[in-house]
C-alpha cells in the first residue's frame, strides 16, 4: 500500500488534477454521492521481477485510472490532466523511486449504473520496493 500512497499523494499534488477534481481520487472506484469530476484508481496487475537469490526489488504496476463526468469533454480533460503528469514521469514519488511511468492504453465507457460518460487511462508504472 506504501507505493498506492504516494501514487495518490502524487497525483493529488499535482496543479492540473487538483484544479479539476481537488481531492476527489478514489481507490476502486468513485463514490455516488461525489462531486463530479472524480476519479478512481486500481491496481490492474503488479509481477514482481525474481532473481535465483529471490525477489529483485522491481515492481512492473498496470495502474489504471478511471475518470468520471457529467460529459464526455470533462471526462476527456480529467484523463489528460493525468496523462499530462504522469506519461513519461521518472523520479519519487513520496519514498518511492520511479523508473518510469507510461501511458499504455485508453478507452470509453458509459457508467450505466450512474448513467455518464466514463474514460479508462491505464498506465505501466516501474518503481522500486
Amino acid at each position: 500500500m506504501a507505493f498506492e500512497a504516494d501514487f495518490v499523494t502524487h497525483c493529488k499534488a499535482n496543479a492540473g488534477i487538483a484544479g479539476l477534481i481537488g481531492g476527489r481520487l478514489y481507490p476502486l472506484r468513485v463514490p455516488q454521492d461525489v462531486n463530479l469530476p472524480s476519479a478512481a484508481y486500481q491496481v490492474i496487475s503488479a509481477p514482481r521481477d525474481h532473481a535465483h537469490t529471490g525477489a529483485g526489488g522491481l515492481v512492473h504496476m498496470r495502474m489504471q485510472i478511471t475518470c468520471q463526468a457529467k460529459d464526455y469533454g470533462a471526462a476527456k480533460g480529467l484523463s489528460e490532466a493525468f496523462r499530462a503528469c504522469l506519461d513519461g514521469y521518472k523520479g519519487t514519488m513520496g519514498s518511492t523511486s520511479v523508473d518510469s511511468c507510461l501511458m499504455v492504453n485508453e478507452s470509453d465507457a458509459w457508467g450505466t449504473s450512474l448513467s455518464m460518460p466514463v474514460k479508462r487511462i491505464d498506465f505501466m508504472i516501474w518503481y522500486h520496493e
